[in-house]
């Protein structure tokens, strides 16, 4: 085909399409069948609405209308609007949240491989030179089994296979506290380790809580001191050496008295002298002999009694006041609180002699 048929056919396609074209737009869309078909989707021709084959739906014809010189009548399709869904009404008040739920319970961590049953003894004194023995009972207690005390791994000894024997040395028990005692295996100690129990390390008793020093007692120039301890209800006079209850008098001197524990060796307490007043309805014994009570008398009416002293408190000179050296030896003389404060002075203001056997002259 030479290049003269080429350009034949190519205008003969050009006429065609141009024809058809025309006929589609100025054609009433009418076929030699007779049928009709919409112009596009969603569309429907006024002779479908005039012959009644429209779709099943609610149709209502629109005006005709002008289009480029063209009259073009269409129908405009109006669809049913969906019911809505009904919601049935709240039972609750929507705005009132309800609690949260509980949290799930925590299990409980599986129970330790060595359960310790019991301690003996279950406490001890602290501050004693004293070396206890610790018996541990627990089951089951592996090979290389040891006792751990406040963290601190202590030497042990299996002595069954549910028995540990412990030494605590005093340094493990200088102070008071609650001790935590547990059993581990060294180098296994997430594999083999026990439960926890308490060892009492208490404070030993202390002569304070019960007994106060509150006077002293001495021969002439000082000698053979004598301590005054008194307790709620009595009066008691001690010497170096001599027990009092649990405790021995170790020394004894102007400004406290020393005591020492006899059954924790090691242990001693110091009972400073007390300032407070006596007890009342008695006077401290002079010579280990109690006194009674001295009668409190009223002045008369237009009189003045002379200062009265209580022992064991302070006492302030009055200077109207003048001692009076007495004959004879009448007794023991008694330092009661803070001593020195009642010795009797002469003239020049030197300390008089307790005892004086000689005889004043005769005035």
């Amino acid at each position: 085909m030479n290049q003269t048929h080429k350009t034949i056919v190519v205008g003969g396609l050009f006429v065609g399409s141009l024809a058809l074209l025309l006929y589609v737009w100025f054609s009433d869309g009418t076929s030699s069948s007779g049928g009709v078909a919409p112009l596009r989707p969603g569309l429907i021709r006024a002779t479908d609405l005039e012959q009644g084959t429209a779709p099943t739906k609610e149709v209502i014809a629109s005006q005709p209308t002008v289009a480029d010189g063209l009259l073009v009548r269409m129908a405009r399709v109006t669809l049913t609007p969906a019911r809505p869904r009904s919601v049935p009404e709240a039972t609750r008040n929507i705005f009132d949240y309800p609690p949260p739920p509980p949290p799930k319970p925590v299990p409980p961590p599986p129970p330790p491989p060595i359960t310790l049953q019991s301690l003996s003894p279950q406490r001890v004194f602290a501050r004693s030179t004293l070396s206890y023995e610790l018996l541990v009972q627990g089951q089951p207690l592996p090979e290389g089994a040891r006792v751990i005390l406040d963290g601190q791994l202590v030497a042990s000894e299996r002595t069954s296979d549910n028995q540990l024997r412990v030494r605590l040395t005093p340094d493990l028990t200088a102070n008071a506290r609650n001790a935590t005692v547990r059993v581990i295996v060294p180098g296994q100690a997430t594999k083999w380790y026990s439960n926890d129990l308490t060892l009492m390390v208490e404070a030993p008793p202390n002569p304070n809580d019960q007994y106060r020093y509150i006077g002293l007692v001495t021969d002439a120039g000082g000698q053979n001191p004598r301590a005054i301890l008194a307790t709620d209800t009595e009066y008691q006079t001690v010497r170096p050496s001599e027990p009092i209850g649990r405790f021995r008098v170790k020394t004894i001197t102007r400004d406290q008295v020393v005591l020492e524990d006899t059954q924790l060796p090691g242990v001693s307490h110091t009972m400073p002298l007390s300032s407070g007043p006596p007890l009342a309805g008695g006077v401290p014994p002079v010579s280990g002999y109690p006194q009674p009570p001295q009668p409190v008398y009223q002045a008369p009416q237009g009189y003045q009694l002379q200062p009265q002293y209580n022992p064991g408190q302070p006492v302030t000179s009055d200077p109207n006041l003048t001692v009076k050296p007495q004959e004879g030896n009448v007794g023991m003389p008694v330092i009661v609180g803070e001593p020195g404060v009642l010795k009797p002075v002469d003239g020049q203001g030197r300390p008089q002699r307790p005892f004086n056997r000689q005889r004043p002259p005769n005035q």
